[in-house]
């Protein structure tokens, strides 16, 4: 059976397209009703004409019936896809550059590359300077 959505080969089995996950009952039910109609048609011809051609426009007669019947064209719609984003907003807030440094004087003072007095005197200043 072929997709109307993606026109790829699907299995006959199932709601949804594997490919473009469009709904597929109605092209199931299409395919249903052509078959039915088309073999109803084919031995009503059969019976009229009583010969091969008669069973052939039957055939032919049943299958445009199907399509008239279950509204064969109508390719269905893709499905609505809602994502939905829990990740927590980031904020908006620009990057403060006297953070950095004071997590850099904090980090030289822990690895004991400055004294405690001169974190100290540096953080001073760069507070002043906001």
């Amino acid at each position: 059976m072929l997709c109307t959505g993606c026109g790829k080969k699907i299995p006959f089995t199932g709601d949804v397209c594997p490919y473009c996950h469009r709904d597929k009952s109605q092209d199931q039910s299409l395919q249903v009703g052509t078959t039915i109609f088309g073999a109803i048609g084919g031995g009503i011809g059969y019976m009229i004409d009583g010969f091969f051609w008669g069973a052939i426009i039957g055939v032919v007669i049943g299958v445009i019936a199907a399509f008239i019947v279950e509204g064969a064209g109508h390719k269905s719609k893709p499905p609505i896809v809602r994502i939905s984003d829990d990740r927590p907003p980031v904020s908006k807030l620009p990057i403060n550059p006297t953070s950095n440094k004071l997590a850099e004087l904090k980090d030289m003072l822990n690895r004991d590359l400055i004294s405690l007095e001169e974190f100290e005197e540096r953080k001073r200043r760069l507070l002043d300077d906001l």
